[in-house]
């Protein structure tokens, strides 16, 4: 049977009504050819429809008669009967419950054997999650099985950590946000769940539906069409190199990712006391992260600058900040990076002021190349480092600078790039610890200091894009 045969029968919608994607015009115009929707809200009076009233009230369509409108949680359709439904429509919904494998089941038992789900989702990388980690069908299943209700507010604290409040109009202030977060049960605003396409299609797949269609749409739409009660593989949506990946506009999907925080594309190697030590990939070049344990990389296009980074500027190891000069001077404070000549230096930061509040630092413009970057964030290219590594005198002050000096002499090309991150702290270059590491450096790099007292950028490679 046709999918278009179906949606000519019964159908109910989960959330909505959703003109500006089902209605004429929208990208699938169902609403003007089905032969009857009815319609499933979770109150009254929600934050998108402000008045709800039980019974043949739901118009989704001027040119088609309403359908009946019933108020129930998405997971607990306790007034419909198995099998009820041809066909199921949802638009931004699932990621609203806290627990979506049991909406789907309970969507599953209202449908026919042979119907069909139409279902949208929200790309992280075009919303305000753009900063969250994307949801793990490992994390879905756990909620699932712990039975957890909608009352669940185990994602609120990264919620408030992570959110974008400049993509969300309609949240208001921090203080306003969190008030409303706090009473989600009543208002269902909050996206306990986040997904990029190949995590939607994941989900799908675990519970049993075989999936027809997969697209992604700008700014934020992951359109998903699947069958119940189907046998096939659904092999091919699982491949990330299919084309409903490839295809997309999110970078995210194109990388072949289940998200794109840095949290999805590295995996933790290592660390010391004070820096995470994260494998990612740029291109087809292993790329080793350094960054410091109270950093937050926020940047929805980390995977794209940091391929340009290494493969447009030739870089092998990239920072956020750093110096386009360095001299050890004849006194003890002259010799951290950032106390070299202002126009020499390079980058910006966002760090957390005292009272909390974010506060950026202009260092000086970025994209340049360099001879110091500073440890809170460093990029290294294995393959173009070679033998290059850190010295172990150095536990945790002016590793960097021992590390970028040793590279720069290696040949190798440093340089800044533009990345959103915020830093916790600002380090103290007025303990025991840093002024040891400081004298340990300074007998070191000393006496290898250029006869013209400044190190110097190293020539780019003849293939790298200059800045």
């Amino acid at each position: 049977m046709q999918i278009s045969d179906l949606l000519q029968k019964r159908g109910i919608e989960i959330g909505g009504p959703s003109a500006h994607l089902f209605g004429a015009g929208g990208i699938l115009p169902f609403y003007p050819t089905v032969a009857s929707l009815d319609n499933v809200n979770f109150s009254s009076k929600t934050q998108w429809e402000k008045s709800l009233q039980e019974g043949n009230t739901f118009v989704f369509d001027p040119s088609r008669p309403p359908g009946r409108q019933f108020i129930l949680e998405m997971t607990a359709l306790v007034d419909i009967l198995p099998a009820s439904y041809d066909f199921l429509l949802s638009s931004h919904t699932l990621e609203h419950t806290a627990n979506p494998i049991l909406a789907l089941h309970e969507w599953l038992r209202v449908l026919s054997d042979d119907g069909v789900m139409v279902l949208v989702f929200p790309h992280k990388e075009g919303t305000f999650d753009w900063r969250r980690p994307t949801t793990t069908l490992e994390h879905l299943q756990g909620d699932f099985d712990r039975g957890v209700d909608e009352r669940d507010l185990s994602h609120l604290p990264e919620i408030l950590e992570l959110h974008d409040l400049s993509r969300d109009s309609e949240a208001g202030d921090f203080a306003n946000f969190k008030a409303r977060s706090l009473k989600n049960f009543e208002n269902r605003c909050l996206h306990h769940h986040t997904f990029t396409t190949l995590s939607a299609v994941t989900l799908l797949n675990h519970v049993g539906l075989k999936i027809i269609s997969v697209r992604a749409f700008r700014p934020y739409d992951i359109v998903v069409i699947a069958h119940k009660g189907q046998s096939a593989s659904n092999a091919h949506f699982l491949d990330p190199s299919s084309p409903c990946y490839q295809q997309s506009p999110c970078h995210s999907d194109r990388n072949g990712k289940a998200g794109d925080s840095l949290a999805d594309k590295s995996r933790s190697i290592g660390r010391n006391e004070s820096c995470l030590i994260l494998e990612a990939k740029a291109g087809s070049d292993e790329i080793v992260v350094f960054v410091h344990d109270d950093v937050s990389i926020r940047d929805a296009f980390f995977q794209e600058k940091i391929d340009d980074a290494f493969d447009k500027h030739g870089y092998a190891i990239a920072g956020v900040a750093g110096t386009m000069g360095y001299r050890i001077g004849p006194r003890l404070v002259d010799t951290p990076w950032f106390h070299q000549p202002q126009q020499l230096l390079s980058g910006w930061v966002e760090h957390l002021g005292a009272n909390g509040v974010p506060v950026i630092h202009n260092i000086g413009p970025t994209l340049r190349r360099c001879i110091v970057l500073d440890g809170l964030f460093l990029a290294v290219d294995t393959r173009k480092a070679g033998h290059i590594r850190f010295d172990e005198l150095f536990a945790f002050h002016f590793y960097d600078h021992d590390f970028c000096l040793s590279a720069h002499d290696a040949g190798l090309v440093l340089g800044t790039f533009n990345i959103y991150l915020s830093h916790k702290s600002h380090g103290n270059e007025f303990s025991e610890e840093f002024r040891e590491a400081q004298n340990h450096f300074r007998s070191k790099w000393l006496p290898r200091q250029p006869q013209e007292g400044f190190w110097q950028p190293a020539p780019l490679p003849a293939a790298a894009t200059p800045n």
